[in-house]
């Protein structure tokens, strides 16, 4: 979580991951403390060496990897070596706003 002031919002929370692929979701938020509610935009971006994706809006990302090993009894299995499911972070958020007694409200237009 991070001062989001320079995007025009209260507070930014953010994930990135970067391998091969250069993955990041990012929920701003807005606080209106006369309503006692959070406005959410949530944008996902994607750049690999072959395409670019964007979007906006709720959306879900889950991302697994596996490692090919061999395993004591000789045999070859896979094991899971990397997994991130972006409903984690935003349900983690969400729940914050929640318990505290605020309303969470996801937007989808780019101003608050």
């Amino acid at each position: 979580m991070r001062d989001g002031a320079p995007e025009g919002a209260d507070f930014v929370a953010e994930w990135r991951l970067a391998n091969r692929v250069v993955r990041t979701l990012t929920i701003r938020m807005l606080l209106l403390p006369e309503e006692h509610e959070v406005l959410a935009i949530e944008e996902q971006h994607e750049v690999s060496a072959y395409r670019q994706q964007w979007g906006r809006g709720p959306a879900r990302t889950v991302r697994k990897e596996w490692t090919l090993e061999r395993g004591a009894d000789g045999r070859r299995h896979f094991r899971e070596s990397f997994s991130f499911d972006s409903a984690d972070m935003t349900q983690c958020v969400l729940d914050t706003v929640l318990q505290a007694g605020w309303t969470w409200r996801s937007l989808l237009s780019k101003d608050f």
